[in-house]
């Protein structure tokens, strides 16, 4: 295939994901048409079936293409914490958890692509279907499996203890709230979008909490 075909047909495709991701993003899967993304896309009708293979598959391709894309932003963070994690201290965990819920809430809360991408999670979380294997496989477990190494490191439990699990769902749950909740706290707030000092609030917030937490030792206050 001539690299200027090659180059048109991968572009194509790229359109075809983002249109299909911000028609998925926003609503159900039945209430999308192939017609649309197409449009949107600037494609024509017969690419999706030459590049997916059918509605359903641009539907598990737009899933995978999230997940790839988010995967791709965070993989190098959390590669460094979970290495760090090895041989830090119980004190030293609860810097590297701060500084992964930091970046959890600037890309998962406030990046522009999980703009789109929070209808569909919300619904997978609800309804799962083959996608949702694709975003717990890339997304979900990578992200619970550091969160949980590190609480399990200050708590001396094993990292797939159910309190550590709780916990880690817990702190997950306090970033993603920001995403898929935005709409009521900017009305709260009397904001379009979140401004630099809302980020700092938001960041310095959760951060916080997730610390906090870790002052609840299970265990301990079991004996009490």
């Amino acid at each position: 295939m001539p690299r200027n075909l090659q180059n048109n047909t991968a572009d194509t495709r790229q359109r075809l994901l983002q249109a299909a991701l911000k028609a998925f993003g926003h609503r159900d899967y039945e209430a999308v048409s192939t017609r649309e993304i197409v449009r949107a896309a600037d494609a024509n009708i017969s690419a999706i079936s030459y590049h997916f293979g059918g509605k359903q598959g641009l539907y598990l391709a737009t899933a995978e293409y999230l997940a790839e894309t988010i995967h791709t932003t965070m993989a190098p963070h959390l590669q460094h914490i979970q290495q760090a994690s090895l041989t830090a201290s119980p004190q030293q965990c609860r810097q590297l958890l701060a500084n992964l819920m930091a970046r959890l809430v600037r890309n998962l809360a406030l990046d522009s692509i999980t703009e789109d991408a929070a209808g569909l999670i919300f619904r997978e979380q609800h309804h799962p279907t083959e996608a949702f294997e694709i975003l717990y496989k890339q997304i979900f477990a990578p992200m619970h499996d550091v969160i949980s190494q590190l609480i399990a490191k200050v708590w001396g439990l094993p990292a797939d203890a159910p309190e550590v699990l709780t916990t880690s769902h817990a702190l997950f749950g306090q970033v993603i709230i920001f995403r898929i909740g935005r709409t009521t706290i900017l009305r709260r707030l009397g904001l379009p979008v979140f401004g630099d000092s809302e980020v700092r609030i938001i960041t310095e917030l959760v951060t916080s909490l997730a610390l906090h937490s870790l002052n609840h030792h299970p265990l301990q206050e079991q004996k009490s």
